[in-house]
């Protein structure tokens, strides 16, 4: 699942990984 390979990331990774789903969510609303 996804949440497996986010925990899979160094802490920072999911950091920058978390702030571009959250600018991909400003960009284009689900």
């Amino acid at each position: 699942s996804q949440r497996h390979w986010q925990h899979a990331l160094p802490p920072r990774a999911r950091v920058q990984h978390e702030r571009i789903n959250l600018t991909f969510r400003v960009i284009r609303p689900a």
